[in-house]
């Protein structure tokens, strides 16, 4: 089983999305860290891969891709796989678009995620 992001073709794209992310949501308020980078897929591999790439959001399994052609449902599932075994429950997809700037990127859950995440939200 492989997380979302690792179907990524440009592993530095890959990571500078993940630290746009990390600044955005900093910037935003929370406090979050992107998981470690890694040269070589082998590093990688031995690291832990179920982990989200955006860390510190609780009880949300955030995984992030940068590929230019999306496949929002495979990743979507990957990540749910991955909070599943890590016990997490609300698995979210983080779909950079190019060109655009890190903001507009398209953040995906499921409906029974969305309502999760609306639950916990207090009322303005």
């Amino acid at each position: 089983m492989m997380p979302a992001a690792i179907g990524n073709a440009n592993p530095s794209v890959h990571h500078a999305v993940r630290e746009l992310t990390v600044g955005y949501l900093r910037a935003e308020g929370f406090d979050v860290s992107a998981k470690r980078h890694h040269a070589r897929l082998s590093d990688a591999l031995a690291d832990d891969m179920l982990a989200p790439d955006v860390e510190g959001i609780p009880g949300v399994h955030l995984a992030v891709t940068s590929r230019l052609r999306h496949r929002l449902s495979g990743d979507l599932d990957a990540a749910r796989r991955a909070a599943d075994i890590n016990g997490t429950s609300v698995a979210a997809v983080l779909q950079w678009r190019a060109e655009r700037p890190i903001a507009d990127a398209y953040v995906l859950v499921s409906l029974a995620d969305f309502a999760r995440l609306v639950r916990a939200t207090p009322p303005p």
